[in-house]
Order: structure tokens, then C-alpha cells, then sequence
């Protein structure tokens, strides 16, 4: 398996967090600079949603884990390896100081170690524009 993750901190509460990226998941939002999602069935685990990457071909992915307002998880499959995203909203106390984004991206597969480097790298280039993102629009909508 290979595995990174990036970790922004938020000072902004963890449901406003939670609210901007279910939307950004149901549609309804699109930060700049990320994908674009259209979810097949209502949100949950187990939902299929399309995920379209800023100039490519939309991409298939289920959501394996729903846990309001801190964590969800969805896996792909590319490459003969098995992608799962998992965006964590952390709670450090009470008025959202020390609040953070994860972001984290787990490769699994036969050949995980010898190809994640390379295309997790790729992948996870946004995650930092992805969290700045999402904290800015929690931010508007509070």
C-alpha cells in the first residue's frame, strides 16, 4: 500500500466544512480548480457518484465510508490498483480554532509500491488547493 496525506488547518467549525463538501459531492457546489461530481443515487455509503478531474474523463467512485460531520471516504479503481480518497474534518474544540482538512490518499494493489509514487503524486498535487478551497467557501457560507 501507498499512502499520503496533506492536513490543513481550519478555523472554521467542522459542520461548515462538512455542509460545503457534501454539497461540492451532491453537485450543487464546485470549488475552483477541483472536480467535478454528480452523485447517481443520494449520498451514503455505497453511493455511486461520477467524478470528472478538471480535463479528463469522468472516473467512477463509491462511497465506502459516511460518517457526519467527519468523515468520508470513496474508492476507484485505475490501473489494475484500487484508489480511496478519505476527507476527514477535525474537531480540536469548541469555535473552530485548530479545526483541520485531511485529505488522505490510499494506493492498494499488486502493484501499489511500485506505482503510487508516481500517479499518487500526480493525484495528490491539489490536495492543498482542494482544502484551501473548501475552508474559503465554509468561511462565505458562515
Amino acid at each position: 500500500m501507498w499512502t499520503t496525506e496533506y492536513r490543513h488547518e481550519a478555523d472554521v467549525p467542522v459542520d461548515a466544512l462538512w455542509s460545503v463538501w457534501t454539497r461540492v459531492l451532491a453537485g450543487e457546489l464546485e470549488l475552483p480548480g477541483g472536480d467535478r461530481y454528480e452523485p447517481q443515487e443520494p449520498l451514503g455509503v455505497g453511493a455511486r457518484i461520477v467524478m470528472t478531474p478538471a480535463g479528463q474523463e469522468g472516473i467512477d467512485i463509491v462511497v465506502t465510508r459516511w460518517e457526519p460531520p467527519h468523515v468520508q471516504a470513496d474508492r476507484a479503481e485505475y490501473g489494475g490498483v484500487e484508489l480511496t480518497f478519505t476527507h476527514s474534518f477535525v474537531s480540536a474544540g469548541p469555535g473552530g480554532e485548530g479545526n483541520a482538512v485531511i485529505i488522505r490518499l490510499d494506493i492498494d494493489g499488486p502493484r501499489a509500491d511500485e506505482i503510487g509514487p508516481g500517479i499518487g503524486s500526480q493525484i495528490a498535487a491539489d490536495f492543498p488547493q482542494t482544502a484551501e478551497a473548501l475552508v474559503r467557501a465554509a468561511k462565505v457560507t458562515m
